[in-house]
This record gives C-alpha cells, sequence and structure tokens, in this order.
C-alpha cells in the first residue's frame, strides 16, 4: 500500500510541462531557485504536488524530482539552471537548491 492507504502505481499524475511552464512564465521572476517554484507548484497544483508526495514517500525526494523535471525539460520551459542557492524550503528551514535564470526571448 502506498500514501494513506492508497496503493501507489505508474499511473500517477506527474508534472507535465502544461503545468510547469505558465508557473515559471507568469509567477517566477527572471532569476529564481528551486524553492520558489516549488511554493507555486503546491500552491497551484495542490492535488498534483501530493501525488508527488505519495509516489517518492518523502519531501526531500520529491522536491529532488522537482529540481530535475526542471534541469530535463530546461529548454523548452526557457529556463537554465545558474549555480546553486540557499534560500527557505516549504517549511521554512534554510537548505540548498538550484538556482535558474529564464532565457531571453529573441524578437
Amino acid at each position: 500500500m502506498g500514501c494513506l492507504g492508497i496503493m501507489a502505481t505508474k499511473t500517477l499524475t506527474t508534472m507535465t510541462i502544461e503545468e510547469v511552464k505558465p508557473i515559471i512564465d507568469v509567477q517566477m521572476s527572471d532569476e529564481f531557485d528551486s524553492h520558489d517554484f516549488i511554493k507555486e507548484y503546491i500552491w497551484q497544483y495542490p492535488k498534483s504536488y501530493g501525488e508527488l508526495l505519495c509516489k517518492y514517500e518523502n519531501v526531500r525526494t520529491a522536491h529532488s524530482q522537482i529540481g530535475k523535471f526542471l534541469l530535463q525539460n530546461a529548454e523548452e520551459l526557457g529556463i537554465e539552471k545558474n549555480g546553486e542557492n540557499g534560500s527557505d524550503d516549504i517549511f521554512g528551514h534554510p537548505t540548498p537548491c538550484a538556482k535558474w535564470k529564464k532565457l531571453s526571448k529573441l524578437l
């Protein structure tokens, strides 16, 4: 059995470009970190985030997978990794995480 007594399966909904791109394009500043993104993702997609927690069974692993998603889809999302940062995680604890930078769009 998985999270909350529900059997975890491979069919759990996970993050999609369609969810993530508007958050980055509209909600994130030109430079942001993974914690900024995760906080906004939780706000906009609490069910999807809950499913990620169930799938990966703990916050640290789920957040690591979110970071990997951003990195693996950076080009399509119009971002690039810009080093590391220390910022407050969703619990208010200072924790290292990736920094991101939006790519300039050519006119």
